[in-house]
């Protein structure tokens, strides 16, 4: 969302809407895209309960010729359905909706009504279309904008790429840096790669001094990942260094040898930090999933 929002500002006059997890409404310029945050009293089954986003919509909807609507999200859905609203109605496809199967009940008949009205229905890879029973009726509709990294991603690799004329201190000291970045939810497959570490740990290598692993993020399966570490005896081996800026980022990845990205459920579509670790030539290891993955297991 946030790449499409900048990358056309300038050539139509763009206007950002989300819900806050809770908090007051206000409105911020964010790397030069006004966006205004509804005020929502917190987040039930993933989703805001914000009132004021589908007010906000049905007040202004008329002043704009497009509405682009990022998808699943039940209460855009609603939102373009009470607004009345009459111009072109573009969607974006993120990932299907797996695990709240009995919310689906009340949803889809929404979510069916809005892929009936869209124009255009975007949508990454041809496995994003293939793996989803939702969207696959509507393939006719669909355009494929593959994902892409930010210009200035692309400027860092090239000058990371020429700076690199020999192997690093860190990757000629014999330890295996492993890497994993993304949200402590349950889709991501965080439990998965604790119990590879374990294994390793007793069934391949007592001595587990060469090998490490930086995880990056938060969420709410956090503590019990952290509790597990401790009780496997992996603190030497896994750290957790929570939410970090960019620069932060950047950095992790090019120390790392492997990126890892276990996520297990469809709720996953592709994972964009695994261009991010590949365009500093860093090998990825992941999941086959019947997603955008498939294109890159």
């Amino acid at each position: 969302m946030q790449q499409i929002a900048e990358g056309i500002q300038g050539e139509v006059e763009s206007f950002v809407l989300v819900a806050q997890e809770r908090g007051r409404a206000y409105t911020k310029v964010v790397r030069g895209v006004p966006v205004y945050y509804a005020k929502s009293l917190g987040v039930v089954a993933s989703l805001p309960i914000s009132w004021d986003l589908v007010r906000y919509l049905c007040k202004h909807a008329a002043e704009y010729d497009v509405i682009h609507l990022h998808m699943p999200f039940p209460l855009g859905d609603l939102a373009c359905f009470l607004s009345g609203f009459k111009g072109k109605l573009i969607l974006y496809w993120h990932s299907d909706i797996v695990r709240q199967k009995k919310s689906m009940v009340f949803y889809k008949p929404l979510m069916n009504w809005t892929l009936k009205r869209a124009d255009a229905i975007a949508i990454a890879t041809q496995e994003n279309i293939d793996g989803s029973p939702y969207v696959k009726p509507f393939e006719n509709k669909c355009v494929l904008i593959p994902f892409g990294l930010r210009k200035e991603w692309d400027e860092k690799s090239d000058r990371y790429w020429i700076k690199r004329t020999d192997i690093s201190e860190e990757e000629n000291s014999g330890v295996l840096r492993l890497l994993f970045i993304g949200r402590f939810v349950y889709y991501k497959g965080c439990d998965i790669l604790i119990s590879a570490m374990e294994k390793i740990k007793t069934e391949f290598l007592e001595d587990m001094k060469d090998i490490r692993l930086t995880m990056v993020g938060s969420g709410v399966l956090e503590e019990e990942l952290k509790q597990r570490v401790q009780n496997s005896g992996l603190n030497e081996n896994v750290e957790f260094v929570g939410k970090i800026s960019d620069d932060m980022l950047e950095e992790e990845i090019r120390q790392c040898q492997v990126l890892v990205f276990p996520s297990i459920a469809n709720s996953e579509a592709f994972g964009l930090v695994q261009l991010e670790a590949m365009a500093f030539g860093k090998p990825v290891i992941n999941t086959s999933l019947a997603t955008g993955f498939r294109g890159l297991a």
